[in-house]
């Protein structure tokens, strides 16, 4: 039994002829957004009808479609890549700028714990936060603590569905407003009343 081998669609097909794939190829390639049957005749210098059959039978917008998309995976899987080892060398930077201000520190003090002045501390301060902003920053972690406080009430309203019956929504909604008005009344130390038509 022989292997099959499975060819791409924007590839040459077989059967299909050097010179309608090349045609096909001069499609393919074109801008999506400007990709013509049109515009194909006009680059290879051949008729309109002839290319439309051609590209018809050998469904060249099928072909040039799926194309597009192994062209897309193709850059998402480059850009992924880049910019993990972006991320990874950012890190490694910033894991450097961290050892330098820790040295800094080492530096500062001599043996005899007598101040050096290769870096001031203001100097070693600032390198150890830039060198921790970083690293964080490349392996995708915040950089500060944010304190989220949430204000006020958050209030829910229920909208009818559309297989609810028109009067029992209004009912819900008359006695949420009476509901309201007792509410109000109570708060302020006098009850109202509702003038709802009933």
């Amino acid at each position: 039994m022989k292997d099959i081998i499975e060819i791409p669609e924007w590839e040459r097909q077989p059967f299909e002829g050097s010179r309608t794939y090349l045609y096909f190829c001069v499609y393919r390639d074109m801008d999506p957004l400007e990709r013509s049957i049109k515009k194909t005749a006009e680059a290879t210098k051949r008729s309109l009808g002839m290319l439309w059959n051609i590209s018809s039978r050998w469904d060249w917008a099928k072909r040039a479609e799926a194309h597009d998309l192994h062209m897309q995976r193709l850059k998402l899987a480059a850009y992924e890549k880049a910019r993990m080892e972006m991320a990874e060398r950012q890190a490694k930077e910033g894991m450097t700028l961290q050892s330098v201000a820790m040295g800094g520190i080492r530096d500062l003090i001599d043996e005899r714990g007598q101040v050096k002045a290769n870096l001031t501390p203001s100097e070693i301060v600032r390198l150890l936060e830039a060198g921790v902003k970083i690293e964080r920053l490349a392996r995708g972690e915040p950089t500060e603590n944010l304190d989220e406080k949430i204000l006020g009430e958050v209030k829910v309203v229920r909208l009818p569905t559309p297989i609810e019956d028109d009067d029992e929504w209004a009912k819900r909604r008359r006695d949420e407003f009476e509901r309201r008005q007792k509410q109000r009344g109570n708060d302020s130390g006098t009850t109202r009343t509702s003038n709802l038509v009933h």
